[in-house]
């Protein structure tokens, strides 16, 4: 459900758009949005070229077993938010990546109409929502396998989180980012095949998918019964990039 954004549209207004038109469905449960094209263009290849690094980020060695598999997870995730990020001063940024200037000047635009009031009542408005959030966070994220593989299990996120976002970033060659397509995909799953995932890995099968298509991406509001996954993969699958944004009722700290 790609939106067909004008040209030369200002990029709240071509985000906020884009949202509103997208479709939503109350399967297998309630509610979520995915669609393509979310980003104008020149944006996300921006995004896109100036992906933070590894350097910048923070190494995630925690492996909720809630939800993660610990041998499959931990040390496999990089990751900081666009907060931490942007604190960052310039000189020190400039030394540890010649692109830093770059990629701040993007993030930054970016992130000031995700987090306008604006757009976070375009997002209440199609997910239905009429709880106040209290906090939220941001983070960008590079999933690497290990040598045992990666996935993350089926779960519904914690009880504290109204809804949640997220972007997809591909990576690779045209082969590489075919392979992904479905591969780094985010299933739901309804209660059934919650309690029917496997005890090895927590996973199950897939009711439905949203696909890792270069400038996609998904919302759907938390509940008890919000089970996602990503399915297994191996160390050779590459990258697994996302940018994910949240909002809370309560203090939160990842």
């Amino acid at each position: 459900h790609p939106y067909e954004g004008q040209e030369g549209v200002p990029l709240a207004k071509w985000l906020i758009d884009g949202l509103k038109a997208a479709p939503y469905t109350d399967t297998p449960f309630k509610r979520a949005v995915y669609w393509c094209n979310v980003f104008p263009p020149e944006v996300y290849e921006e995004m896109a070229r100036y992906w933070i690094p590894f350097q910048l980020m923070h190494r995630d060695m925690k492996s909720g077993k809630s939800k993660l598999v610990s041998h499959r997870y931990a040390g496999a995730r990089y990751k900081t938010s666009l907060q931490e990020f942007l604190k960052i001063p310039s000189a020190e940024g400039h030394k540890r990546w010649t692109h830093f200037d770059k990629s701040r000047q993007i993030w930054e635009k970016v992130g000031s109409v995700l987090f306008s009031k604006e757009f976070e009542k375009a997002l209440w408005d199609k997910m239905g929502i009429t709880q106040k959030w209290l906090f939220r966070d941001s983070r960008i994220q590079s999933d690497r396998a290990g040598t045992s593989g990666y996935s993350i299990g089926v779960h519904p996120d914690i009880s504290k989180k109204i809804v949640t976002m997220m972007f997809y970033f591909p990576s690779g060659t045209k082969e590489k980012k075919t392979q992904q397509a479905s591969e780094f995909g985010t299933c739901l799953h309804t209660p059934e095949q919650y309690q029917k995932r496997s005890k090895f890995d927590g996973q199950s099968e897939c009711a439905a998918k949203f696909m890792y298509l270069p400038n996609s991406g998904f919302s759907f509001t938390v509940s008890k019964s919000s089970y996602h996954s990503v399915q297994p993969r191996k160390q050779s699958s590459g990258l697994r990039r996302t940018f994910m944004l949240n909002w809370y009722k309560a203090q939160w700290v990842n």
